[in-house]
C-alpha cells in the first residue's frame, strides 16, 4: 500500500529508570513533514492501550507485541521488544487513517508540533431516532430535501404486522417511505407514506417517486414541484420476488427494475406495462443508471457486475465483469468522468472497473481491488474530493481516495459494533447521512479537507527558497572575499612599487 503519511515513528532507543523503580521507557522519534522532529517517551502500557484502541476502529494492523508471562528484566528482553514496537509503530505510521485519528494525534502530539497536520473532527448538526431499518435515501439538492425508504426488521413487529393489518387499515407498517427537509441544518420530517409490505428502495425524478417493496410490487407517486403530499398513487406487481433496486427515466418515462428473482425489467411508467425484460444470472442486489451513457450497471451476489444497454429500443447486454471477491456486491458508484466504477462486495473489498470513454463499455475490466473493512454495507462517492466513503458492520464511515486507494480517515459514526445500513454523502454540500442498527439518523458536516499535496508542495517551496537564500548568501560572501583579496594584492604591490 502506497505510503501517503504526513508523520513517521520510530524507537531507535530505550531507558530505565532506577529512580523511578526501574521504569523502562520507549524513545519515540516523531518525524513531521517540513516540522523539526521531536522525542517522547513513552511506557510499553501507553502503547498497549493505543493498540487496544485502534484495533477496536482500523482493520489489519500489525501484530503488536504482546505481553509476557513474566516480567522483563534484562536488556536483551528489553531490546526485542525495543525492536518489535519499532516496526509495530512504523508500520501503523505509514496509515493517514491512522495517523488522522485523535487518539493517536493526542499521544504523539501532534497538536502542539505540528497543529496544521491535524484534521479538523466531522461534527454532528442533528440526529435522531428511526425505529425501522433505513435501505435507501435520495437527497434532492436544489428543494434540500430528503427522501427515506425504510422496513420493519424486528420479529415480533412484523408478526403484529401481520395479524392486525388488513387492506383498509395499516396498524404496524412493515414498510415507510418518507420526505424530510433539511434546510438550516434542521431535519424536519413533511410527511410519510405507510406499506403491508416491507419498502427496500426508491428513486424520484420529475415528479415521479418510485418505491420497491419485498413481494415484488413497485409504488408510484405522482409528486408537485414543491414535493407536498402523494397527489395520485398507482402500483403493479412486477416481480415475483423482493425488488432490490429501481430507477425512473424521466425522458423515456420508463421504470428500471431489478429484483432478487433475477430479473431486470423495463416498464412504461403511465399505465404500467412490461416493456422488456432480461433474464440475468443469480440475485440481482444493486442498481446503478448512467443516463449520459444510457447504460445500466448491475450487481449480483455472486459478484458479477452485469452491463447492460438501454439505449436501443430493446434492452441490448453488453459485458458480465466478474469481481476478484465472488461476494455479494452490496453497492455501486461511478465517477463518470475519469470512467471507473466502484463496486463494494459484501467481505470488504472495493472493485475498481475501468468502463472506459462513453461508448466502449464493452471493453470494460476489473482493474484494482482496494482492501476495505470487513463487511461493507453500504459506499457513496464524492466527486468533488475523490472521496469514497464506505459504511462497515462494526459501526465506522472509512474515506478512501480515489486517486490512491488508500484510507484517509475513518470516522467513528455508531459505536463500536454498530452495523452502518446506510451511507449518503449529499453532494456540494460537504455533509453525509449515516444511519445504523442502533436505529439513529444522523446528520454530519464534515471540514474542508486538508490537501496533504499542497502542504507537501509548499513545504519544498519554503525548503528550496531557503536553499536559494543561503545559496546566494555564499555566492555574496565568495564574491566579497574575493573583492577583499583583489585590494590587498593591489596594496601590496603598491607597497612594492613605492619602496
Amino acid at each position: 500500500m502506497e505510503n501517503n503519511s504526513f508523520c513517521k515513528l520510530s524507537v531507535p532507543t530505550f531507558k530505565q529508570y532506577d529512580q523511578l523503580q526501574g521504569v523502562i521507557l520507549y524513545c519515540i522519534d516523531v518525524q513531521v513533514i517540513g516540522v523539526t522532529g521531536w522525542r517522547l517517551e513513552l511506557r510499553y502500557s501507553d502503547l498497549f492501550d493505543l493498540d487496544t484502541i485502534l484495533r477496536a476502529q482500523f482493520q489489519r494492523l500489525p501484530k503488536f507485541p504482546g505481553k509476557t508471562l513474566s516480567k522483563l528484566t534484562t536488556t536483551i528482553q528489553f531490546e526485542k521488544r525495543r525492536v518489535k514496537l519499532n516496526f509495530y509503530l512504523s508500520s501503523i505510521s505509514e496509515r493517514l487513517d491512522i495517523v488522522t485519528c485523535p487518539v493517536f494525534c493526542e499521544l504523539f502530539e501532534i497538536m502542539k508540533y505540528a497543529p496544521k497536520y491535524v484534521f479538523e473532527q466531522p461534527k454532528i448538526i442533528n440526529s435522531q431516532q428511526h425505529n425501522q431499518t433505513i435501505k435507501n435515501c435520495q437527497y434532492i439538492p436544489e428543494l434540500e430535501q430528503l427522501f427515506i425508504v425504510s422496513c420493519q426488521t424486528e420479529g415480533y413487529k412484523q408478526l403484529m404486522a401481520y395479524m392486525q393489518n388488513n387492506q383498509n387499515q395499516i396498524v404496524e407498517a412493515l414498510g415507510l417511505v418518507e420526505l424530510f427537509s433539511l434546510k438550516d441544518n434542521q431535519m424536519i420530517k413533511r410527511w410519510q407514506e405507510c406499506f403491508v409490505n416491507q419498502a427496500q428502495c426508491l428513486h424520484y425524478s420529475d415528479g415521479a417517486l418510485i418505491v420497491g417493496l419485498e413481494k415484488g410490487k413497485i409504488i408510484v407517486y405522482q409528486l408537485d414541484s414543491d414535493l407536498n403530499a402523494p397527489l395520485h398513487t398507482s402500483s403493479y406487481q412486477m416481480h415475483k420476488m423482493r425488488v432490490n433496486g429501481v430507477y425512473y427515466n424521466k425522458l423515456k418515462k420508463v421504470i428500471y427494475s431489478i429484483s432478487q428473482d433475477g430479473t431486470f425489467v423495463i416498464t412504461y411508467r403511465d399505465y404500467l406495462k412490461h416493456k422488456d425484460q432480461l433474464l440475468l444470472k443469480g440475485e440481482l442486489t444493486c442498481l446503478l443508471v448512467c443516463e449520459h451513457r444510457q447504460i445500466s450497471f448491475i450487481g449480483n451476489s455472486k459478484g458479477s457486475v452485469f452491463i447492460l444497454d438501454i439505449n436501443k429500443e430493446n434492452v441490448q447486454y453488453i459485458r458480465r465483469v466478474d469481481c476478484q471477491a465472488s461476494s455479494k456486491i452490496v453497492d455501486l458508484a461511478i465517477n463518470n468522468n475519469q470512467g471507473f466504477l466502484f463496486a463494494a462486495s459484501e467481505i470488504g473489498q472495493l472493485q475498481v472497473i475501468d468502463i472506459g470513454q462513453f461508448g466502449r463499455e464493452i471493453n470494460s475490466k476489473a482493474k484494482v481491488t482496494i482492501q476495505t473493512n470487513q463487511k461493507t454495507k453500504k459506499i457513496s462517492y464524492c466527486q468533488q474530493r475523490h472521496h469514497l466513503y464506505i459504511g462497515d458492520t462494526i459501526g465506522n464511515v472509512t474515506v478512501i481516495s480515489e486517486q490512491t486507494g488508500c484510507p484517509i480517515y475513518s470516522l467513528s459514526a455508531h459505536g463500536l459494533d454498530v452495523m452502518i445500513t446506510l451511507v449518503y454523502y449529499l453532494q456540494d454540500t460537504n455533509k453525509l447521512i449515516t444511519y445504523g442498527k442502533d436505529q439513529i439518523l444522523k446528520f454530519w458536516e464534515f471540514p474542508t479537507w486538508i490537501d496533504l499535496n499542497e502542504i507537501k508542495r509548499q513545504e519544498y517551496q519554503e525548503i528550496r527558497q531557503e536553499y536559494l537564500t543561503q545559496q546566494q548568501i555564499k555566492q555574496k560572501t565568495l564574491k566579497t572575499d574575493k573583492y577583499q583579496d583583489d585590494d590587498e594584492d593591489d596594496l601590496n604591490d603598491w607597497h612594492k612599487n613605492n619602496k
